[in-house]
């Protein structure tokens, strides 16, 4: 059940760029390495995994709305485009730029 409310805890904090691990796990009160080997366990991918995908899924929305690469990044909890443009080719296999073309 928990795992849920981590899940909900990300999506309404997403656009915090200090989100990872260590900050999850302390608005839970339980140990960074716990917490990732249980969502891990339960969930198949990592937290911050789960943050990234999280992320780019909203970006791809406001990407798909015209909003400008600059704009989408900190909307979205990335410090700058090229952060952002990085985690969009680890996951997504391409960059926010060509799904804006």
């Amino acid at each position: 059940v928990w795992i849920m409310d981590v899940k909900a805890y990300i999506r309404d904090n997403y656009t915090d760029p200090d989100l990872n691990v260590n900050s999850v796990a302390d608005a839970f009160g339980k140990n960074p390495s716990y917490l990732s080997r249980s969502f891990l366990k339960i969930t198949g991918t990592s937290i911050l995994d789960y943050i990234h995908y999280y992320r780019i899924q909203e970006a791809k929305i406001l990407i798909g709305r015209g909003e400008t690469l600059a704009a989408v990044a900190p909307a979205v909890g990335y410090s700058s485009v090229l952060t952002m443009s990085r985690a969009f080719k680890r996951y997504e296999g391409t960059t926010p730029g060509k799904l804006k073309s």
